[in-house]
């Protein structure tokens, strides 16, 4: 009878003891959350003019023989590569994106005789063998000679030409800070206004730091035989970086 009573003793104090923590919890978590706060925001931008480019080119070529295919695609982009390379571009800023092998049909009706009902028929042609690859041009002064260059090699398509900031810490570390002061000086006009005192910053949040690249080509460019031979003036503009932050304050 002893142990069995002093089981249940330890089983109410045990009990106790968790009413008593669950209550210091709540009771610590109503004293350490404030209850009269105000929230402001602040936006910053940045600016850094763009120094390097991007972009994809692509070599398409069909043939009978997916080896014979293989060939003329290889003929032609082995040559551009070797072109990127001699015009600066580090072997680490080229990098193969796809490289695709598809067969070719063609649809032509079978004899109609003696129903005049005419099916298809699917007949296989060829083949078709695309390589695209992404470039990075580290020296955008020499983008539009190595657009040119290598559309007189043959490339088939160039597209997704952009020009934006290689590290752009510096620039998203400058329009974060902007942000800030801009929500510290709206913090203090706020409280004055309302006639309270700002006692310390219980959240913050920011919201995109993304930049804005001014100078993006985003149409694929196909080449011709009779492409010019001028080089093309690629304007790289400027970027814009913009950080927008939320600073909640506890008043008093």
């Amino acid at each position: 009878m002893q142990s069995k009573a002093f089981g249940v003793a330890l089983s109410v104090l045990a009990i106790f003891l968790a009413v008593q923590a669950v209550g210091g919890i709540m009771n610590w978590s109503k004293s350490e959350i404030p209850t009269n706060t105000i929230s402001v925001e602040g936006t910053g931008d940045a600016f850094a003019i763009p120094d390097v480019g991007t972009f994809s080119v692509s070599v398409t070529k069909d043939a009978k023989t997916v080896a014979e295919a293989q060939s003329l695609m290889t003929g032609v982009m082995n040559p551009i590569i070797d072109s990127l390379k001699s015009g600066g571009i580090a072997e680490k800023d080229i990098k193969t994106e796809s490289y695709n092998i598809n067969p070719k049909y063609d649809y032509r009706a079978v004899d109609c005789a003696p129903t005049n009902y005419c099916p298809s028929q699917q007949i296989l042609t060829g083949y078709e063998v695309t390589e695209s690859v992404f470039v990075k041009v580290r020296d955008i002064s020499k983008a539009g000679d190595i657009l040119n260059n290598i559309g007189k090699l043959g490339a088939t398509n160039v597209s997704g030409l952009t020009f934006s900031v290689d590290n752009p810490d510096i620039q998203k570390k400058s329009a974060r800070g902007t942000a800030i002061e801009m929500a510290k000086t709206k913090a203090d006009e706020l409280a004055k206004a309302l006639g309270v005192r700002l006692v310390r910053i219980v959240n913050f949040s920011e919201g995109s730091n993304s930049p804005y690249y001014s100078a993006m080509y985003d149409k694929a460019v196909s080449y011709s035989a009779g492409a010019p031979a001028a080089s093309p003036i690629l304007p790289a503009g400027e970027t814009k970086f913009t950080s927008n932050v939320t600073i909640t304050y506890e008043i008093k």
